[in-house]
């Protein structure tokens, strides 16, 4: 691994700790994210947000 690939880690991992977190506390409560979970395209959403990020 090079040292290069360290800070986008570093940046990338919080965000998708905080994204998984977000999904677990509004999953529950949210008619739309429970829908999405449902449909199997929670990995396109969290493409989209970590494109959003970007």
């Amino acid at each position: 691994m090079h040292s290069s690939e360290i800070p986008l880690i570093q940046t990338l991992l919080p965000r998708f700790f905080f994204y998984v977190l977000f999904l677990y506390i509004c999953a529950p409560c949210h008619p739309a994210s429970l829908l999405i979970l449902e449909q199997g395209n929670a990995w396109r959403l969290s493409g989209l947000v970590v494109a959003l990020w970007w």
